[in-house]
């Protein structure tokens, strides 16, 4: 078969493939002009876009062929993160009607043999973590055990250094996960929870031998000349 031929079908497949409604942004953009702003268009272009509308509000991806065209449904359910990447730290991000579902973390894709890690967190281990040669994953594993049980880091890692801010003890902690040394900094929320206390996380270290010098090192901020005055 010439290869020119597969290489001109590869180009096409790319105008074949809509998103339905998880590509609204096109369909959101022309019909605030329409319905709006009142622009008048053309009847032709008005019933192609009218049509266009139906397939972008009421199906999930698609994909048309001259000959024939294969239509999904739309999800159950989709679950985004703050920042509007597919996450969810209980379940599946997305699932569909018959079943099927992807895991998410922060956007990551969570492959079928590590989706037990977001729904037996119970199951993870510093040596599960540790073992993990897939670094994406491994940082995911290490986040979601924080989550779980902040201990899990401070049973196996090395003190730094520590000191005090705003009344609030932070320390800067070092720990080994497989081949690689992380630095993180352990730190209390200013903010007081419903119950009173104050909630314990870990932040990324970057460079420094102190929390203040990496704090200071986050913002591009000479450690000397950097000082937090007030916290909100």
């Amino acid at each position: 078969m010439n290869v020119y031929y597969l290489l001109r079908c590869a180009q096409a497949a790319s105008t074949l493939e809509w998103g339905g409604n998880l590509w609204p942004a096109w369909t959101a953009w022309w019909t605030f002009f329409t319905e709006v702003c009142g622009l008048e268009i053309d009847e032709r272009p008005r019933e192609i876009l009218s049509e266009y509308k139906v397939m972008a509000t009421q199906c999930g991806p698609y994909s048309l062929h001259p000959d024939f065209a294969m239509v999904s449904d739309r999800p159950v359910f989709i679950r985004r993160n703050a920042a509007g990447r597919l996450h969810c730290s209980t379940g599946p991000a997305i699932e569909w009607r018959d079943g099927w579902n992807l895991y998410f973390w922060h956007g990551l894709r969570i492959p079928p043999s590590h989706e037990w890690i977001v729904t037996h967190k119970e199951r993870l281990r510093f040596e599960t973590i540790a073992l993990e040669r897939n670094a994406e994953l491994r940082r995911v594993m290490f986040e979601i055990a924080l989550e779980a049980d902040p201990d899990i880091v401070a049973r196996q890692a090395r003190l730094i250094s520590e000191d005090t801010l705003h009344g609030q003890p932070r320390r800067l902690l070092e720990v080994k996960v497989g081949q690689d040394v992380v630095r993180m900094i352990e730190v209390h929320n200013g903010s007081l929870e419903p119950d009173g206390s104050r909630r314990r996380f870990f932040l990324g270290a970057m460079p420094g031998n102190t929390p203040h010098e990496c704090v200071a090192a986050s913002y591009g901020r000479n450690p000397a000349r950097y000082r937090e005055a007030i916290r909100t």
